[in-house]
């Protein structure tokens, strides 16, 4: 595999987070926020602010991958949750201080 890495993803600052089923996917203390810039997912679903009853930031619509072409900025503060039990998640994001 070390052959076919995409040396593009070296330029690529940030970490990489998974979760299986509904839960927090990546936490943010009170003074930074989330940026997500790359997602895959084993089937539909939504992602939402700190909890199941948070705003909205991210309905996706079909399982697979995707390199957004503008990543999303979450709030200050504010937790990214998986809001779907059947869903496999992975992100790509890094975090930026208030």
């Amino acid at each position: 595999m070390g052959a076919n890495r995409d040396l593009r993803l070296n330029s690529v600052p940030g970490f990489t987070s998974y979760i299986d089923g509904t839960g927090v996917l990546v936490s943010a203390s009170s003074s930074e926020y989330i940026v997500i810039s790359d997602i895959m997912a084993s089937t539909t679903g939504i992602l939402k602010e700190d909890n199941s009853s948070g705003d909205t930031v991210m309905t996706i619509a079909a399982a697979g991958h995707s390199n957004l072409v503008s990543p999303i900025q979450m709030k200050n503060g504010k937790d990214l949750f998986n809001d779907n039990s059947n869903m496999k998640i992975t992100v790509c994001y890094w975090k930026g201080r208030a």
